[in-house]
């Protein structure tokens, strides 16, 4: 919500005042296993509007909003029209990286990473949240997710995307 209003501040009339939230799907579908690398996320896209007031009763619609959005998914549905595209993906990165897109920001919550701190005779003490891959002219991400109770925040851009602003 803080971040659309940051958009919304430096792009004016031209924010778009979305923000898209990638869904960890492992969870409703059984045979995708914990330990399992799986990349798909659909997206959910979310508003804040100017309704309620208040910042925690916006960001309580907000999150009210994105838990009827995820519970709405049909990930099985979802996951079985993502095999048609794979003949287009080329042609659908292609038209992404020429589409100013339709949000500001894409908000990755990874939550609490399923990594055990210790393997045989090693111990990880630390992962910091994974960059994204930018396929889309758009490229303004937020990761979080969280390891051993420590939060890591990254912000994810493309400098390209940005106009040069002279000093």
């Amino acid at each position: 919500m803080v971040l659309l209003k940051a958009f919304q501040s430096i792009k004016g009339i031209k924010a778009h005042g979305k923000i898209i939230c990638p869904v960890d799907v492992r969870k409703f579908v059984a045979e995708i296993k914990v330990d399992h690398m799986f990349a798909f996320a659909p997206i959910a896209e979310l508003s804040v509007s100017d309704k309620p007031d208040g910042f925690w009763d916006k960001a309580k619609k907000v999150k009210e909003d994105l838990n009827t959005k995820i519970a709405a998914m049909n990930v099985h549905e979802l996951l079985l029209m993502s095999e048609y595209f794979h003949g287009s993906v080329k042609k659908m990165v292609k038209y992404l990286q020429t589409t100013q897109g339709t949000h500001d920001v894409t908000f990755s919550n990874m939550g609490r990473l399923g990594i055990s701190e210790t393997y045989e005779s090693f111990q990880v003490e630390t992962i910091y949240s994974p960059t994204v891959g930018f396929p889309w002219r758009n490229p303004n991400t937020i990761v979080v997710s969280t390891f051993k109770g420590e939060m890591d925040f990254t912000f994810c851009s493309n400098d390209s995307f940005y106009p040069k602003v002279k000093q």
